[in-house]
């Protein structure tokens, strides 16, 4: 929606759809009023918290032994007051695993890691402000993503450094594009 614009239903829906899809607010709700012989739209939202935690533990289940497992994350919403999506997260988990060399044999296996990344409701890419303007219809995104994780087995041990930047982007509701512009992986 748009100061000055002709009401349009597919705008609407389209400015709630991407009001929510930034994981910014609880609700939106957008409503008309025609008070005074003016035509207004408005917009009421409700924000979500700034910061968030989510823990998370369980069990994985494989075709050996069942091994615990546990994650923790915080989420920090409008980082540098652009809102961007800070996130940060870590795992840790054991499951039984069958041995390479000899299936009947059950050994453990360590799995830990950890990742943060930015999210941007943009695109950061060299094109007019007017095609940027243009691409904003289709809830467009740019994520930067950087982690490692660590495995220790019986057989190996194997460290993998991670980064990628990426750009997604939903024309229709139930069509969503993620192109990897790059990613680059070191692994030991």
């Amino acid at each position: 929606l748009r100061p000055g614009q002709v009401y349009s239903k597919e705008n609407t829906l389209n400015t709630q759809r991407e009001l929510a899809g930034m994981d910014m607010y609880k609700f939106v709700n957008i409503n008309y009023d025609t008070l005074g012989g003016r035509f207004l739209g408005n917009i009421f939202v409700s924000p979500l918290d700034k910061y968030q935690w989510t823990v998370e533990a369980g069990l994985t289940i494989t075709r050996a032994l069942p091994g615990p497992f546990a994650s923790v994350s915080l989420k920090q919403r409008n980082v540098f007051k652009t809102f961007g999506i800070f996130e940060i997260n870590g795992n840790v988990g054991v499951e039984g695993v069958a041995a390479a060399s000899n299936p009947d044999q059950i050994l453990a296996s360590l799995e830990a890691g950890g990742f943060a990344s930015l999210t941007f409701p943009r695109f950061f890419l060299p094109i007019s402000d007017e095609n940027k303007q243009k691409l904003g219809f289709y809830n467009p995104k740019t994520i930067v993503k950087a982690g490692v994780t660590f495995t220790d087995r019986p057989e190996y041990t194997r460290s993998n450094v991670s980064a990628s930047n990426s750009y997604t982007w939903q024309p229709q509701q139930n069509i969503l594009y993620d192109f990897q512009f790059l990613e680059v992986a070191l692994v030991r």
